[in-house]
């Protein structure tokens, strides 16, 4: 069968460069981190090691305050 496309070539590793992370190519600069506040930072941190009924009290009072 004959090539139709853009096939890889036995010269080609059939992988396209992937450009590296940052701003657009026209030097433009990323966009900003966003500031998280000091608690909520705490409570990510921490969220991991806290025994499930704590979580499940900190979700229950979020859930209440937005209801």
């Amino acid at each position: 069968m004959t090539p139709v496309g853009l096939e890889p070539t036995s010269k080609s590793s059939g992988k396209t460069p992937v450009p590296g992370a940052g701003g657009a190519e026209s030097g433009a600069p990323s966009a900003p981190e966003p500031h998280i506040n000091p608690d909520l930072q705490r409570l990510i941190d921490v969220w991991p090691t806290l025994p499930e009924p704590v979580k499940a009290g900190i979700v229950a009072m979020v859930r209440a305050a937005m209801a």
